[in-house]
């Protein structure tokens, strides 16, 4: 069956509208829409309900604490920070009681890290890399 178009524009303030049809009976009819229509919605709670069921691997790439594990209160930042010296053998500095708390986060932090020691290279992350061409 031939089909026929319909093309009309009409211009309104300078703007054209286009319409275009086909003849009644041809082309894909409005079952096989619905058909189409309800497949994407269906493919699309698929996709919703899979990317819910995975698990996130846990795995972080951040060299920071979660914020969790950092203290939030003044007293615990000082405890902390007192006990991250302790480890590298050191004490409070002179003058501690007179910096922020931000300050002391920073300080507890920056020991934290510097306790923790160069991040790990070379063979201490893959012992059986032979190298490029490996």
């Amino acid at each position: 069956m031939k089909s026929k178009i319909a093309v009309r524009a009409e211009d309104r303030l300078g703007q054209v509208a286009v319409q275009i049809g086909t003849e009644k009976g041809s082309g894909m009819g409005r079952k096989a829409w619905l058909s189409i229509a309800a497949a994407f919605l269906l493919g699309v709670g698929t996709a919703v309900m899979v990317s819910e069921l995975v698990e996130p691997s846990g795995v972080t790439v951040s060299s920071r604490p979660p914020a969790d594990e950092i203290p939030r209160t003044r007293q615990a930042l000082v405890a902390k920070w007192e006990k991250s010296l302790a480890d590298a053998g050191l004490k409070l500095p002179e003058g501690w009681e007179k910096m922020s708390t931000d300050q002391i986060r920073t300080e507890c932090m920056s020991q934290e890290l510097a306790n923790a020691g160069p991040p790990p290279t070379g063979a201490a992350l893959d012992p059986d890399f032979g190298g490029p061409g490996d």
